[in-house]
């Protein structure tokens, strides 16, 4: 699959068709462990008009993986894994991973849980332009570390709520930012 998007001042469509944002990705999907179903991605994108951290606009370029493997009837493990090759980002590494476990075991088979834990790694050009000219309010070190714990309840065939739990240690690669906790709540509607 392939999407293009306006990007920068292209989406106020002065250069939408010249510099899109363009992402492409290729799936495959098999079973495995007896039978499970596996979804396996590998991606690519290309942003003409990225705008990075300094303000500057220039060109980003990056790819990724992900990966989704049911392991047993009520378990399914993933990560994704995504790295920048080019522009000033403030993080240019990912690294998710996490697990999802069905509600059968409490006879709400629709019903799923998840833990994900995430590393973003902050850029060494980040890290130096925090801490020299530019100035952020401090200096960047290391990655942010991210936890989320969620429930998704399915109301009916059309409605599912799903409430969160994150934890953000290191926002924004900031080692003396306070631990950020947030509570959310994520509604679905499918037709």
């Amino acid at each position: 699959s392939v999407a293009i998007f306006g990007a920068g001042q292209g989406a106020e469509f002065s250069n939408s068709f010249t510099q899109p944002f363009v992402i492409g990705q290729l799936e495959y999907t098999t079973k495995l462990f007896g039978g499970l179903p596996g979804t396996y991605r590998v991606y690519a994108w290309n942003n003409p008009q990225y705008e990075s951290y300094d303000g500057s606009t220039g060109k980003n370029l990056g790819w990724g993986l992900s990966l989704d493997q049911q392991v047993h009837e009520d378990l399914a493990l993933f990560t994704r894994v995504g790295y920048t090759m080019s522009g000033r980002v403030t993080f240019d590494r990912a690294v998710t991973v996490g697990a999802e476990v069905t509600g059968n075991a409490w006879n709400r088979g629709a019903d799923k849980v998840g833990l994900a834990f995430g590393w973003l790694r902050s850029s060494d050009g980040f890290r130096k332009a925090s801490g020299g000219l530019a100035d952020f309010g401090y200096t960047a070190d290391g990655a942010e570390k991210d936890a989320e714990l969620y429930y998704r309840y399915r109301v009916n065939d059309h409605v599912s709520l799903t409430p969160d739990l994150q934890v953000i240690q290191n926002p924004g690669a900031n080692p003396d930012a306070d631990t950020v906790t947030a509570v959310g709540l994520r509604a679905l509607y499918a037709f």
